[in-house]
């Protein structure tokens, strides 16, 4: 658990590198002005360490119950902790991808927490 752990930390760095990146030069628009091929090449990152996460969450998950009883906790707290920061950077990396592809009312939508899947879900069913 504790490689899984280690693995954690070290992705969660990395996005959080990259999302620094684009919270500290959003004032500068040195994101808007970055070509194509690198808009997409920094979202692809960021998408690309979140799936990481995700999936190397899913190990630290089924390995909290091989541990001693004294220490499940603190890993249980770690891993509710890990689930959350995802939540977090998959919310910060889609306000960005909005805000490149400069999708006012999407970004709108995002930030005032409207969901139309979860919305309208089963009218169309």
């Amino acid at each position: 658990i504790e490689d899984y752990d280690e693995k954690l930390v070290h992705l969660t760095k990395q996005v959080e590198k990259f999302l620094k990146f684009a919270g500290s030069n959003k004032q500068k628009g040195a994101i808007k002005t970055l070509n194509d091929g690198d808009k997409s090449n920094y979202l692809n990152q960021i998408k690309r360490n979140l799936e990481r996460m995700q999936e190397t969450l899913k190990y630290f998950k089924s390995e909290i119950y091989k541990i001693p009883k004294d220490q499940e906790s603190k890993y249980k707290a770690k891993y509710q902790d890990y689930q959350l920061k995802i939540k977090n950077y998959k919310y910060e990396a889609q306000k960005i991808e909005l805000e490149l592809k400069g999708d006012s009312v999407g970004l709108l939508a995002l930030e005032q927490g409207i969901d139309t899947k979860k919305q309208f879900k089963g009218l169309n069913q």
